[in-house]
């Protein structure tokens, strides 16, 4: 979670273990009564599970009025790409938005040097 914060600041759940294949099923919600965001995955391979609880004060009142899809690379600042998987691609499926509503993302692309690119389907349901 991103709060709006200064310094800005992310705020992590647990880490999980994942490998080439697994699916992992998660979501972000507010508990309107509580005021507490709770965002959840898990790996259904291993049942691992990891949960983060923030409360929206703490993570500056922000309201997520938009779903973002995030694939962050954590890796050496150079000779990387090697550390992508051996057919070239990551596939996200099956991603649905408030219930299943139709999404028209906005890709976009930071680094390049590998050849990096991001292709959404029409309905949004794979990227």
């Amino acid at each position: 979670v991103w709060a709006r914060t200064f310094p800005p600041a992310a705020i992590t759940g647990p880490a999980i273990s994942v490998a080439p294949g697994d699916e992992i099923v998660s979501y972000m919600e507010l508990d309107e009564s509580s005021q507490i965001w709770t965002v959840y995955g898990r790996n259904d391979r291993t049942k691992e599970t990891s949960v983060l609880q923030i409360s929206k004060s703490k993570a500056g009142n922000t309201d997520y009025k938009y779903a973002m899809h995030v694939l962050e690379t954590i890796m050496s600042s150079s000779n990387y790409c090697a550390e992508y998987p051996p057919d070239g691609a990551v596939e996200f499926t099956g991603i649905t938005v408030n219930g299943g509503q139709t999404v028209d993302w906005q890709t976009r692309v930071q680094k390049s040097e590998c050849q990096q690119k991001v292709v959404a389907s029409a309905k949004g349901g794979k990227v």
